[in-house]
């Protein structure tokens, strides 16, 4: 099935692309391919994607915070509003950031 990916840069351009991955990908598949943009191990996070209005996978940098890695503004937007959608009564400023490289699928990718 061909998936649209978005790779969310901290800084700079949002680059989109696409890959040919099964309906239910193996966890290996998509570390192969989150690990070409994402340094060390990737780890999942569950979105709510605005424009579909379903729930998709974002995967980003397990160690990213702790290598130095930047603040990524839109990845941490995109997780924020997923939590403030779920919990009216958290104030998102006060959940996490996420830092470094995201990857972003258009469609669910871990089951």
């Amino acid at each position: 099935m061909l998936t649209k990916y978005i790779v969310i840069p901290p800084e700079g351009e949002v680059l989109v692309f696409e890959a040919e991955l099964d309906d239910a990908p193996s966890p290996e598949s998509i570390g192969e391919l989150c690990s070409s943009h994402i340094a060390g191990r990737a780890e999942r996070v569950r979105v709510f994607c605005i424009g579909s209005y379903t729930y998709t996978d974002m995967f980003v940098g397990r160690n990213s915070a702790i290598d130095g890695s930047p603040v990524n503004a839109i990845a941490t937007a995109i997780y924020r509003h997923n939590a403030a959608l779920h919990d009216k009564s958290v104030d998102p400023e006060t959940l996490p950031s996420i830092y470094g490289v995201a990857v972003l699928f258009d469609r669910p990718v871990w089951f």
